[in-house]
């Protein structure tokens, strides 16, 4: 099996939020650059009480989307820790730099 490595790191913007405020806010920014495969249909959920997940499949019944999964350590009803994990199609959205390509055209503008 051959595996190709994607070099998607220098595109994207780590951020680490403490507080609704900052959270806030960098929804915000991200909302003004969401592609058009930026969708939000999830089916269920998936609980034990103190994990959280579910996942956004690539297939929805509006088309493709990006497909990643979500999963968030709960702890005494707050969030202690959120990860999303990207699949291929989502992957490949990033790598072509679909997410920047929205606020370049606003600015061109």
């Amino acid at each position: 099996m051959k595996v190709r490595s994607f070099d998607i790191f220098s595109k994207l913007i780590a951020a680490f939020c403490t507080g609704r405020d900052e959270v806030k806010k960098l929804f915000d920014e991200l909302a003004k650059t969401q592609p058009p495969t930026r969708k939000f249909y999830r089916k269920r959920y998936f609980s034990d009480g103190r994990t959280l997940m579910w996942e956004y499949r690539r297939q929805s019944p509006a088309g493709d989307q990006q497909d990643f999964v979500e999963v968030m350590e709960i702890e005494d009803g707050l969030i202690k820790r959120h990860c999303v994990y990207w699949v291929w199609f989502g992957v490949r959205v990033l790598e072509r730099g679909e997410h920047f390509k929205k606020k370049a055209e606003k600015q061109a503008a």
